[in-house]
């Protein structure tokens, strides 16, 4: 092989090698972009009835946010730590649980949820500092 294709195999590989990094530090932002405030809102959603006492409505609430994370569940577990992720999982886990006996103690459950998606949102935010 001459000079010239190992030029331009040279920037093939530098070009994909780019556009897999930029994938990497950027979807995972775009994705948790939808899903924390709607984990958020939901949240608060569910606070509000399990303060009115309507059970129904705080399962109805709960039932949605715990459907969006467990359609996300397995791509947080590709970009994000396990143990973060396995942490939100229980968190889901023991509301669900609480909210099915009435337990108000579930306000605290889902301020939890509320806190860890934040966290997870935070973490994957793009900040021109983070790069100094």
């Amino acid at each position: 092989m001459n000079g010239k294709k190992f030029v331009r195999a040279n920037g093939i590989a530098c070009a994909a090698a780019a556009a897999v990094l930029l994938f990497l530090f950027l979807f995972p932002h775009f994705m948790m972009r939808r899903l924390s405030p709607q984990l958020r809102q939901g949240t608060e959603e569910a606070k509000k009835c399990v303060l009115a006492e309507d059970w129904t409505g705080a399962e109805t609430e709960f039932a949605q946010i715990q459907d969006a994370f467990l359609r996300k569940k397995a791509f947080l577990k590709m970009f994000f730590n396990h143990e973060d992720v396995d942490e939100l999982s229980v968190a889901f886990d023991t509301c669900g649980a609480m909210i099915a006996i009435e337990e108000p103690q579930a306000l605290a459950e889902l301020a939890r949820i509320g806190n860890i998606a934040q966290y997870l949102y935070e973490i994957e935010a793009f900040r021109w500092y983070s790069f100094i």
